[in-house]
């Protein structure tokens, strides 16, 4: 369910497994789910989806302001990553579930060619502002393979790359939460980025629900399991697949509806669930 008319913007809900893939004309073969779109800054949320062997890409990309943000929710994704416009031999990462990327401005990167998913991919992503930045030659400019460019100068940065698997979970500020902390900010600018794990059967209290509110633009999305949230003093069950964003002044808090069973894991961008 999204919000309509001026609280669109400001508190969105959407169960994104009811929501129909569509293709994405900037990345051919792949499908997308479009969760959010800023109108002031052109800055989205999308479920990306690519399938096995997705087409190579024809030249390397460099992105000039724009800032990505990825968490890769099932399958393997490679991609070639550049150290800098003279480096032609670059390295492969290869992205996998619960793996979460940030890849900063002038990054410089490319589906490898001859390299492809073995089982397709799909991930959340949010970038920084612009739109269709792809399609920007102002933002988004194609370096042949071969090309030894140097007008870039050195100017260049690795994309941040965290294996969340490998991370311990930790005392959550909530007490009965735990946290993975996975990254101070992210590209929607308002950060932190962090796993939160919800035990099985949660009800918080009245008095102890409420979410610290905070500046920016905030998300989450539910990894696995449900649990229960209260917006705008309306209460939802959000399960597997939810996904939640709201702006100041909306103020979110933890609904009576207890955690699943299993518990439930959280991906939150923009906040981390303190109280």
């Amino acid at each position: 369910m999204a919000m309509t008319g001026a609280a669109q913007q400001a508190l969105t809900i959407l169960d994104t497994r009811r929501m129909p893939w569509e293709g994405h004309i900037l990345h051919k073969g792949s499908l997308r789910k479009i969760l959010s779109v800023d109108p002031a800054t052109g800055g989205y949320v999308h479920l990306r989806y690519f399938p096995p062997g997705a087409a190579d890409q024809t030249a390397r990309v460099y992105h000039k302001t724009v800032r990505e943000s990825f968490f890769f929710l099932s399958g393997d994704y490679p991609c070639w990553e550049f150290t800098s416009p003279a480096d032609r031999d670059g390295r492969i990462l290869t992205f996998r579930q619960n793996t979460y990327m940030d890849r900063r401005p002038m990054g410089l990167h490319a589906r490898p060619p001859g390299v492809h998913s073995e089982t397709g991919s799909e991930m959340l992503m949010w970038c920084s502002h612009g739109g269709n930045f792809d399609a920007d030659p102002k933002e988004t400019i194609r370096v042949p393979f071969e090309a030894d460019v140097t007008m870039f100068g050195n100017a260049f940065t690795d994309p941040a790359v965290v294996e969340t698997d490998a991370l311990s979970w930790q005392p959550h500020a909530r007490a009965g939460l735990k946290i993975r902390s996975v990254a101070a900010s992210s590209a929607n600018g308002a950060g932190p980025v962090a796993l939160v794990y919800l035990p099985p059967g949660l009800v918080e209290t009245p008095s102890r629900a409420r979410v610290a509110p905070r500046a920016g633009r905030q998300f989450i999305y539910v990894l696995w399991g449900s649990f229960g949230v209260r917006a705008n003093g309306k209460e939802q069950k959000l399960g597997t697949g939810s996904y939640i964003e709201w702006l100041p002044p909306t103020e979110i808090a933890l609904g009576s509806t207890p955690a699943a069973e299993e518990g439930c894991v959280l991906l939150c961008v923009g906040n981390d669930l303190s109280a």
